[in-house]
């Protein structure tokens, strides 16, 4: 099963389409229903400028990855944490702040503080830069001003892969 998580009115052809919207193949609140019976055996899961909005970000993170087969892989994108202009300011946003480093939570290193059946492991993180803002930069550069500075960086895709 593949699935788009908080799909709003976007509807993505051969993925379940699963919303609080009823335009939505399957209606939930994320982040305040569980997502089983109905979702199960997830191979792949699409989460586009939504997983903001989702309240509970321990809840739906644990229920999504129970939900989920081992080597299942999100794919998420979500505005950056320092983006003053999609993120910080907007009142509808309210799970964490969210940077490369917000999933690693799931990892081993912070596994006693988190639900024993799963772990997450980033495979791929991908920053769109603000280049109307800043310009043209080298990698590095990027790297360096997107540590240092708010606005560099506007939104962030990540591949990240369940591991049971």
């Amino acid at each position: 099963m593949k699935i788009n998580l908080g799909s709003g009115a976007t509807l993505i052809e051969g993925y379940i389409n699963v919303d609080s919207r009823p335009v939505a193949d399957i209606q939930k609140f994320i982040g305040e229903d569980s997502l089983a019976p109905e979702i199960h055996d997830v191979t792949e899961v699409i989460i586009h400028n939504s997983a903001e909005h989702f309240p509970n970000f321990i809840f739906w993170v644990t229920d999504l990855a129970g939900c989920c087969r081992n080597g299942c892989i999100w794919r998420i994108t979500v505005p950056y944490a320092t983006s003053t202009v999609l993120n910080l300011v907007n009142p509808y946003h309210v799970s964490p702040l969210f940077t490369e480093n917000t999933f690693r939570f799931f990892q081993d290193l912070y596994k006693r503080e988190m639900p024993k059946n799963f772990k997450l492991e980033i495979i791929k993180t991908t920053f769109i830069y603000n280049k109307d803002l800043w310009g043209k930069h080298s990698p590095t550069e990027w790297a360096d001003m997107r540590l240092k500075y708010l606005n560099v960086v506007t939104s962030m895709y990540q591949e990240i892969k369940v591991i049971k």
